[in-house]
């Protein structure tokens, strides 16, 4: 890894270090990395990195006691089209006068660290953690991006020992190991006896109230309560549906195609269904023709049929009734001629022409 022997302020960034001093906010805003050779020139003199190759978020801000900061970022290859020495760092800071600048800088010269091009088989990520100077700012800030941000080896210590993690307060504080400790008491080697009912509940926190199997926090109690987690039979908006006394529940009246149906809602479909069916066709109401009644006698060709009213116009016209048929009846077109049936007649003074099988042509003398 690149050894850059310390991190020094700029002009620029003392400069912003006494405006942090008389109140103004300190807001880093990110890391660079490159490959430039420092040469001759003065590490306070800088405005930018010689030769920047990345620009990188800040992962991490961490104030210290001393007056110090601790600015992190993750650096990765992944992407880089072409490898490069990294020999160069530095932190860039808003000035409330200049806008961002550049506020420490480092250079590792000629022991800086090759860091491979993407895509091979040499995959670098780098956890880059600067300290930094802030002295007595008032308020130390950074934009943190939370994607690319990873708990350190002693961030995860921190957090298993802290008894608050999580809302644990009252609770199991413990971790595993220490649990199994707590709940079980060593009898001889490898045997084991399980603590008082007082005693555990002095380690969950419960206190000294009584304990059934029916208490709200047992199992058995919290099956059997009629009103866990508020819910209730009755058609109430987010609530869990339960059964009542009879095994009934309540649901608000339908509305979208997939709600659950109500017993009103299919009793007035059924009403509906009992009213059409009772209902008889006439001339002015949509109902059911009644077939009428009487023997049926399929081999005779004898079916009972609907009775329908003297015809009007265009009206269905009865088998008992003589009628002058509105418009020209054709009959069909077949081969079987020795059978009764109705024929297309022709009459003309012309010779035959024309026509289908079965037609009859009549040619007359005018």
């Amino acid at each position: 890894m690149s050894s850059f022997g310390g991190i020094i302020f700029t002009d620029r960034g003392r400069n912003l270090q006494a405006k942090a001093q008389a109140g103004a906010t300190l807001v880093f805003t990110r890391i660079a990395v490159g490959d430039g050779e420092l040469g001759s020139s003065a590490i306070k003199d800088l405005t930018a990195l010689k030769n920047q190759i990345l620009s990188l978020n800040i992962t991490k801000l961490k104030t210290l006691s001393g007056g110090k900061a601790v600015v992190g970022t993750v650096m990765s290859n992944q992407g880089l089209a072409a490898g490069f020495y990294w020999r160069e760092v530095g932190v860039f800071a808003q000035d409330p006068d200049l806008g961002e600048i550049l506020y420490c800088y480092g250079n590792s010269g000629s022991v800086a660290e090759y860091i491979p091009a993407g895509g091979g088989p040499d995959i670098v990520e780098k956890s880059i953690d600067i300290i930094t100077i802030v002295g007595n700012a008032a308020s130390v800030t950074a934009t943190i991006e939370q994607s690319l941000v990873y708990a350190t080896a002693q961030e995860l210590v921190d957090h298993e020992n802290d008894t608050a993690a999580h809302g644990l307060a009252g609770k199991i504080s413990h971790s595993l190991a220490t649990a199994i400790n707590d709940f079980l008491v060593a009898s001889g080697p490898g045997q084991f006896v399980k603590k008082t009912l007082a005693e555990v509940k002095a380690i969950l926190g419960l206190g000294t109230a009584a304990y059934t199997d029916t208490s709200a926090y047992a199992p058995a109690g919290h099956i059997a309560d009629t009103s866990a987690h508020g819910a209730t039979s009755a058609a109430t908006a987010n609530a869990i549906m339960m059964r009542d006394a009879s095994g009934r529940a309540k649901v608000a009246a339908p509305s979208a195609s997939d709600d659950i149906a109500r017993k009103d809602t299919v009793d007035a479909v059924q009403t509906n269904l009992n009213t059409h069916a009772a209902t008889t066709a006439s001339t002015s109401v949509t109902g059911h023709i009644k077939i009428g009644t009487g023997a049926t006698d399929a081999a005779a060709g004898n079916h009972n049929h609907s009775g329908v009213y003297e015809p009007v116009d265009a009206n269905i016209m009865r088998r008992n009734t003589v009628q002058t048929m509105s418009a020209i009846l054709t009959a069909q077109s077949n081969t079987s001629y020795t059978t009764a049936q109705v024929r297309n007649i022709v009459l003309s003074t012309a010779d035959p022409s024309g026509g289908n099988n079965g037609d009859i042509w009549i040619k007359y003398t005018a």
